[in-house]
């Protein structure tokens, strides 16, 4: 049997990705030696599977299928123990090939775990990329890996069945959920970076990027009570309609004043608790993107975008 640390089997989910999929392959052959890549297709109309096969991935493709299903069809045909979810828009940084010697090295000794990192944007000097995505590294709690970087052992995916298939999206942050219960441990690895293309550039992208991924905390009551960002966002905008309500009611424009207020400060107070203390600048943009962050999450519940390849 091969031990963890022998080799490692990259899963690619992809689709449409003819612009980013050759840079993440040559991402990996850079960092790695004899990596087994699977490429698992979504229906892609370019040239995706061509020049993922010319770059030497084995690939399969699976139409109509979610991003949870896909993950799990290319586990089906993997034949390594350490399992590495990567996006096809996601790139390895440079010192991932030496850095990841000690985690398989880890993962060994414990293969009830799940780590990786929080995917970083490549240097784009706009609002939301700075003030936000770049920040992402500084999150002070981090109780789930993100499916775009996450790694860990098929010992641990095959003991919680892998990603939920119902789930279109949120299928990560469920999958570390259904794993802490059974024993393994999340261990973020900030060491081991890699940068993500795919990121909005826009406060409409952010947002609707967010609209999709707050669907599933809608899917069920149960999915609705567990998420703390979906009762935030909802209040958040129950509370926006009431002072309006009021507002018109009294012919007053304050119960909207008093909104803004109180619902400014409880952006500022997110911001710190998941970002810490930042500089006033980074601070006062951080906390006006944590505000519509909120309210694109709130939206979720009516509206229903189309996922989109960079979401």
């Amino acid at each position: 049997m091969k031990s963890i640390s022998d080799s490692l089997t990259f899963i690619i989910p992809a689709l449409n990705e003819e612009v980013r999929i050759s840079r993440t392959l040559a991402s990996i052959y850079r960092e790695v030696k004899n990596p087994e890549i699977i490429v698992i297709d979504n229906g892609s109309i370019d040239k995706t599977v061509q020049l993922a096969q010319e770059g030497g991935a084995i690939t399969k493709i699976f139409p109509n299928l979610n991003i949870s299903e896909l993950r799990n069809c290319g586990v089906a045909i993997s034949s390594n123990e350490t399992l590495i979810f990567l996006d096809a828009d996601v790139e390895l940084g440079e010192d991932w090939g030496h850095q990841i010697k000690k985690i398989t090295s880890n993962l060994n000794s414990n293969p009830l775990q799940i780590t990786g990192s929080t995917c970083l944007p490549f240097l784009e000097n706009n609002l939301v990329n700075k003030y936000w995505y770049q920040l992402l590294k500084n999150k002070k709690q981090v109780n789930y890996i993100n499916s775009g970087h996450l790694i860990t052992t098929k010992q641990l995916f095959d003991l919680i069945h892998g990603f939920d298939s119902k789930l279109k999206t949120g299928e990560d942050y469920d999958f570390c959920m259904r794993a802490t219960k059974e024993g393994a441990s999340i261990s973020p690895a900030a060491e081991l970076k890699a940068y993500h293309s795919g990121y909005p550039t826009t406060i409409a992208g952010f947002a609707n990027r967010e609209i999709w991924h707050g669907t599933s905390d809608y899917n069920s009551v149960k999915s609705f009570v567990n998420s703390k960002v979906a009762i935030v966002s909802s209040l958040f905008s129950t509370l926006l309609v009431l002072s309006i309500i009021f507002s018109v009611q009294s012919k007053s424009v304050t119960p909207i004043l008093l909104y803004v207020a109180g619902a400014t400060l409880c952006s500022v107070g997110l911001s710190l608790v998941k970002f810490g203390r930042l500089p006033l600048r980074f601070q006062a943009y951080n906390s006006l993107l944590f505000f519509i962050y909120l309210y694109a999450r709130s939206t979720s519940l009516f509206v229903r975008p189309k996922r989109s390849r960079k979401n």
